[in-house]
């Protein structure tokens, strides 16, 4: 199975909620059962949890590749210090990523997108919006939205990537910087997408890399 090992240093997400964020924090125990890590701090204070709670763990691996995988809270406890008791990954659910799929190119790829699930019931869901990519990689991009999206947002999109139209689900991790009036660049990463349209994508990427290159333009 795909754990980081004791001491390793990991990003905990917290999906929904108060504390939904992103947070650096490192493993104490791992085994066939759990996952127990350092709970983080926000402002000198440590966050807390209910058992129950949705997370998504993120780690390095020898030869320049990340895990990812959603799991969810079982209990908070204090060992040495406080610590997150997560559960293991489901089958299926363990996502890897290359160095490869974080390749980042600046391009304006035309999508349309709808919101799946949005943690704050104030957003409004006005059904299928047009608009535009900044930036682009295998793994996630920036697209320009009407207003600021919490973390843990859900999206449906279908992408024109040189011709032709991809799907995917992605979820909002930040809100980047504001455009105009309320618009806003919002950075998603790409959730649940199969490697083939992965690799359509990074393909798209590399190719327009190299006749930039070609034209003297990178």
């Amino acid at each position: 199975m795909d754990l980081p090992n004791i001491n390793q240093k990991i990003e905990l997400k917290v999906l929904h909620g108060a504390f939904a964020a992103a947070y650096s924090t490192y493993v104490e125990d791992v085994d066939n059962d759990s996952l127990v890590v350092v709970r983080p701090t926000v402002g000198g204070e440590v966050i807390a949890l209910t058992p129950g709670a949705a997370v998504r763990v993120e780690f390095a691996i020898k030869g320049s590749a990340r895990i990812a995988f959603p799991t969810r809270v079982l209990s908070m406890g204090v060992r040495v210090l406080p610590v997150l008791v997560l559960a293991p990954p489901e089958k299926g659910q363990v996502e890897r990523f290359q160095q490869r799929d974080f390749v980042r190119l600046e391009d304006a790829v035309s999508l349309a997108y709808t919101i799946l699930y949005s943690p704050d019931p104030s957003v409004r869901r006005p059904g299928k919006l047009k608009t535009q990519t900044r930036d682009i990689s295998g793994n996630g991009a920036q697209i320009l939205c009407p207003q600021s999206y919490a973390p843990g947002t859900q999206l449906d999109i279908n992408l024109d990537v040189g011709g032709k139209s991809l799907h995917a689900v992605a979820e909002v991790i930040r809100t980047v910087d504001q455009a105009k009036g309320s618009e806003c660049w919002v950075g998603i990463r790409f959730v649940g997408m199969d490697e083939r349209t992965r690799d359509q994508i990074i393909r798209y990427i590399f190719n327009v890399q190299r006749e930039r290159r070609r034209l003297g333009l990178l």
